[in-house]
């Protein structure tokens, strides 16, 4: 096949079916992936993780849709290419001993044209790489087609319209038998410079950045156009390990719809402050604890999970403070066996490395959590740990939006401890405190506030709760003592100052 054969196939270009990347998260985002046939420009600066992208992209395709994939290298050697896949899980060696996947060397493709100049290349010249390329599609029947880089190949063209000119042949050329291109190119738009290829040529464009954190890279992915598919816009971040490269897109939260229930009411498992409620937590609330370092939100935190679980209701704990088994040997001391919960699967755990956040990651693995195990309740101490880090503070209330609408579509009661700065209250007629309004910030995204607060009289520390909030249902205005023992925590009588 020749480039001049294809002139009257235009008409006969395949109809736009959905081609799934196989790589779970990325179908999120692309709402089932790509449109076969088209030419995708996978762009970004070094080191973003372009190439491990294109080559995961090829190697799913091969395990997940039997579908044939070739990796053209112009930028290294191919045996240092196949190195540097062997590190990754997805990597299967049979793929390419049964010809499922094709790996080559770009340079001896271009060695194997009778190019006239090599510093400077003809469109007429490039051609017949392109029809080597396409002969290459035809008898290997692939679907899916790498090209690593083709800023190293249109460097070598003559002009900006002979580039243009390359792009769309070769996009054309391979759309004919189905085949879906993924060009690596090389630009920084965080930057500001712009990519050789221009966005109209390509059908789709999807962006991959990092930037570095205190103990690790912090990788992005955007998909900023992809034509015939409605995707999710904006950043998802994802990391790079041994299992490839794993997204954490957000959740979408338009079209969600509340499943609030003000007649079921979840209880704590502490009876007077469930009457303080009205009877529990309305199904659907979001529940913010704030008070101080000490105060009880960890343990009013175990006894909801543990009230869940003898309801019935499976539970998760994400703690982002305590160790999971330091939680463990704390709920041993109030009677909760907790290590027996987790082994039954009635509860479940998540945790996070607060060092370099992703919030999307904790997001993602907290959707799933709830999703893979039917959980009714989850309680997170603490959402202040994600304040008190640099690089999470401006993501805390995206973050908070994000799981307040996936929780309330779903009919899920979410328990948020914050630690509060001020440890006791400015004097005997303010006991509330002078900075707490500041500080409760969230207050608009959730639905209930309870305050435990220190207060000191006759040369005692002494514990207050007060239900500050319960958006949509009435409850107790009033401030009680409570203490923490054996059996948990216990509300006494209204504190009278």
């Amino acid at each position: 096949m020749v480039w001049s054969e294809l002139g009257t196939t235009i008409m006969n270009k395949p109809t736009s079916t959905i081609q799934p990347t196989n790589i779970t998260a990325l179908d999120e985002i692309l709402n089932g992936g790509i449109p076969y046939g088209s030419l995708v420009l996978t762009t970004g600066p070094a080191g973003g993780g372009k190439t491990t992208l294109a080559q995961q992209w090829l190697f799913e395709g091969a395990r997940h849709s039997n579908e044939v994939g070739i990796y053209i290298s112009f930028t290294e050697e191919i045996e240092k290419a196949t190195r540097n896949i062997q590190q990754f899980e997805f990597y299967d060696k049979s793929f390419i001993a049964n010809g499922r996947i094709h790996l080559i060397d770009g340079r001896m493709l271009l060695k194997s044209v009778p190019f006239k100049e090599k510093s400077s290349i003809a469109l007429t010249e490039m051609d017949q790489l392109l029809t080597v390329i396409m002969n290459l599609v035809d008898q290997t029947q692939a679907k899916r087609v790498v090209i690593d880089s083709i800023t190293a190949l249109i460097y070598k063209l003559e002009g900006v319209d002979a580039v243009r000119s390359f792009i769309f042949r070769l996009g054309y050329a391979l759309s004919k038998p189905g085949a879906t291109v993924m060009l690596l190119g090389e630009a920084d738009l965080d930057a500001g410079t712009q990519t050789p290829v221009e966005e109209y040529i390509s059908d789709g464009i999807i962006y991959v950045a990092s930037e570095s954190g205190r103990n690790q890279q912090m990788r992005h992915l955007e998909v900023k156009k992809m034509r015939g598919i409605n995707y999710r816009s904006g950043r998802a971040f994802f990391e790079i390990t041994a299992k490839g490269v794993t997204l954490y897109p957000k959740i979408p939260t338009y079209g969600l719809t509340a499943m609030t229930d003000f007649k079921t009411r979840r209880k704590t498992g502490v009876k007077k402050l469930d009457e303080m409620m009205g009877g529990g937590i309305p199904q659907g609330h979001i529940l913010l604890v704030g008070g101080n370092t000490g105060s009880g939100k960890s343990t009013l935190g175990m006894h909801f999970l543990e009230e869940g679980i003898k309801q019935g209701e499976a539970g998760l704990l994400v703690s982002l403070e305590e160790s999971i088994t330091q939680i463990i040997k704390t709920a041993k001391e109030h009677g909760w066996d907790f290590d027996k919960h987790l082994n039954d699967k009635t509860l479940m755990s998540v945790s996070a490395d607060f060092i370099d956040i992703y919030p999307d990651k904790l997001l993602y693995e907290i959707v799933h959590a709830v999703e893979e195990n039917g959980i009714k309740r989850v309680v997170i101490d603490s959402i202040s740990s994600m304040e008190s880090s640099a690089y999470a503070r401006d993501y805390v209330r995206d973050f908070l939006l994000q799981l307040t609408a996936f929780f309330k579509s779903n009919g899920i009661n979410c328990l948020v401890t914050y630690r509060t700065t001020e440890m006791f209250d400015a004097n005997t007629k303010q006991l509330m405190g002078g900075t707490m309004a500041s500080e409760l910030q969230l207050s608009p995204i959730v639905d209930g506030i309870v305050l435990m607060r220190y207060v000191e009289r006759d040369q005692e520390v002494r514990k207050l709760l007060s239900v500050l909030k319960m958006r949509g249902s009435d409850h107790e205005k009033g401030i009680y003592e409570f203490s923490i023992g054996k059996a948990g925590l216990i509300v006494g009588n209204q504190f009278e100052g």
